[in-house]
């Protein structure tokens, strides 16, 4: 019930958002990022050049799991 009213209920906190008082809310830096992953995707990038990009041009490590996961739930 908390998770629905957007209240952060453990774990790892989600890319592209920040925890702030038990309540999620978007990080405007990752928000960006993933409106570029979602840009590159829709235009044919494979998901290997999008993580490459994330990691080596914008200094975002993040797992190649982790920015499908965030391109299949955003």
């Amino acid at each position: 019930m908390r998770k629905a009213q957007g209240y952060f209920v453990g774990g790892r906190r989600a890319f592209g958002f920040d925890v702030v008082d038990g309540i999620k809310v978007p990080n405007g830096t990752e928000q960006a990022l993933i409106a570029e992953m979602k840009a590159k995707r829709e235009s044919g990038s494979s998901l290997l050049a999008i993580h490459r990009w994330l990691n080596e041009e914008q200094g975002v490590k993040l797992a190649y799991s982790s920015i499908r996961q965030v391109l299949l739930t955003s």
